[in-house]
């Protein structure tokens, strides 16, 4: 899916050098492909080093990644509504990604509170992980929302 991805962004990025205008300007388009790619990148080397390492995210881990799909699907919402729509579901999107980081945090907490071993070490990085990824789906949404405040939608 992070190759797919990979060809996406490439087909954007090309189309986006040619076309003479554009719904939003260029270089929010252009970082809002680059933080997809991220959020793609992450979640490739999220599920690597879960089976690398042979460990467990823990149910935290799943809490966020629930929140991950929704504002996902929120941002895929997002790119094919226009305006005031095009904006309440960036809206959305970015609460989700701070829900990603709430789950995290109590996550943290869950394997601090408990014996320090080399499984919670992993159970740690692959919060970690979890976390960027909810914050690369925020700069995803917010990368639209600027171009939407630029362009006064």
């Amino acid at each position: 899916m992070e190759h797919e991805g990979d060809e996406v962004r490439s087909k954007v990025v090309h189309a986006l050098a040619k076309a003479w205008t554009t719904p939003l300007d260029r270089e929010d388009l252009f970082r809002f492909s680059r933080s997809i790619d991220d959020v793609l990148d992450n979640t490739r080397d999220f599920i690597r080093e879960i089976h690398l390492w042979k460990g467990h995210a823990g149910e935290h881990a799943n809490v966020a990644l629930t929140h991950v799909n929704v504002a996902l699907h929120d941002l895929e919402l997002a790119v094919t509504a226009e305006g005031a729509d095009m904006r309440r579901y960036c809206l959305e999107a970015s609460k989700e990604s701070a829900r990603v980081r709430r789950a995290y945090e109590s996550g943290l907490a869950a394997v601090y509170t408990g014996e320090m071993s080399m499984d919670t070490l992993k159970t740690r990085d692959l919060l970690r992980r979890v976390d960027v990824i909810g914050l690369r789906l925020g700069e995803s949404s917010d990368d639209i929302l600027d171009g939407l405040v630029k362009r006064g939608l």
